[in-house]
């Protein structure tokens, strides 16, 4: 049976946005490269006029002056192009040339480790649900890490949204990670994936805004309600999600999701497993849950 109208249509619009992030990534270094350098010029122009004095060593911009304000307001935003070019320029290059077998579960637990001093300073549980399950993928390991690093930010921020810093009873204000395995497609067009699924029961995804969380710059973290100090720095961007995507692309996987507004939000992150089952995991125990 030939495909439809709609499946065409379909599958050059997909071909169309992937032709965008390919011209994106190849764009994205020299971009912020022009960029980086007038902000840079405009922020440190900027300082000197906030440290100048005259010749009998007043201060000629007081801290208590209108000015003062609006020149450390541009300095804040100088700071954001900046961090929106680093975005860029991290996305256009990857310190891992090479794709190498690593267990998904030992990158996810790594990066619980990095991020564990923002869990607890918003008095947030994560449970990694640990099955004798195959993790075993082939990957560039920082990009991998960055995705798993994008997903838990969100889940923190929505929780954070949901119920500030404030400690709630022990089965609410939680991440739940877990491992599975699924067998997408049959016979020999057949792929096995490790799936690595990131749940949080935080503020969810407005019905709204579902159809635009991939795309590029899109982001509902606009507010200083909306994040803690601690994750100021990846305020606004609105690239995690586009480039988790385009990553897991380009590892032949693809990221699901599921959500309900005001209750909770289900991340699905689907990896082609690399090799069968050794002999230590059949040994392993039906589940081990770890909690941190």
């Amino acid at each position: 049976m030939g495909s439809t109208k709609k499946e065409d249509i379909d599958y050059f619009q997909k071909m169309i946005d992937s032709e965008k992030f390919i011209i994106l990534g190849k764009m994205a270094s020299s971009i912020a490269h022009e960029i980086n350098n007038p902000i840079m010029i405009i922020q440190n122009l900027v300082a000197l006029i906030l440290d100048d004095i005259d010749n009998e060593g007043k201060v000629l911009c007081a801290p208590s002056s209108e000015n003062y304000e609006n020149l450390n307001e541009i300095i804040k935003e100088c700071k954001r192009v900046s961090n929106i070019t680093k975005s860029l320029q991290d996305f256009s290059r990857s310190s891992s040339k090479n794709y190498q077998e690593n267990e998904l579960e030992k990158v996810l637990l790594n990066v619980v480790n990095f991020m564990h001093h923002l869990f607890v300073k918003n008095q947030v549980q994560v449970k990694i649900n640990a099955e004798a399950v195959q993790t075993k993928s082939l990957i560039k390991i920082d990009q991998i890490q960055q995705v798993f690093v994008n997903l838990l930010d969100n889940s923190l921020s929505s929780l954070y949204k949901k119920y500030g810093t404030k400690k709630t009873p022990r089965k609410k204000k939680f991440i739940e990670v877990s491992f599975k395995n699924k067998t997408i497609g049959k016979g020999k067009d057949s792929v096995d994936y490790a799936v690595v699924e990131i749940y949080d029961d935080g503020i969810g995804i407005p019905e709204k805004d579902k159809v635009h969380i991939f795309e590029p710059f899109f982001t509902t973290k606009k507010s200083k309600e909306d994040y803690s100090d601690e994750m100021e720095k990846n305020k606004g961007l609105g690239l995690g999600l586009a480039f988790s995507q385009v990553i897991l692309e380009d590892h032949n996987g693809f990221i699901e999701f599921d959500s309900k507004e005001n209750e909770y939000a289900r991340f699905s992150i689907y990896l082609p497993i690399f090799s069968k089952k050794s002999k230590d995991q059949d040994n392993k125990e039906d589940t081990e849950e770890i909690v941190f």
